[in-house]
């Protein structure tokens, strides 16, 4: 996945003791599946992109350091990892919650462009 990162990594310590890094990466699309609307200019309205939010979180912990030192809101990434759901209870409604994430673990890969916008 390639895209931008939206704000600058977080660092979370799970009760096992590991640190994990979490982050999110905006990814872009031409939406142009719909009709314009009445007051849209039909060649005006192909051109909007539309920002898809991913979830990131990485677990090496020397990946996880290089990320906050050198990832600004903007940088644009390309990360590689697995495609996980979280399952978990959410203790304010009770209702089960699902989340998506890529998540990088040893086998993964993120890369930096260095370059923020």
């Amino acid at each position: 996945m390639v895209g931008k990162a939206g704000q600058k990594p977080l660092q979370k310590k799970l009760k096992s003791g590991t640190v994990v890094t979490l982050l999110s990466i905006g990814t872009g699309g031409i939406r142009n599946n719909r009709r314009p609307l009445d007051h849209e200019n039909p060649r005006e309205y192909a051109n909007r992109c539309a920002v898809q939010w991913h979830r990131v979180t990485v677990y090496p912990e020397r990946l996880g350091n290089l990320l906050m030192k050198n990832v600004l809101p903007g940088s644009t990434l390309y990360v590689e990892g697995n495609l996980e759901t979280k399952v978990f209870s959410d203790p304010v409604t009770g209702l089960v919650r699902r989340v998506r994430e890529v998540a990088v673990r040893r086998n993964g890969n993120l890369t930096n462009s260095l370059n923020a916008y």
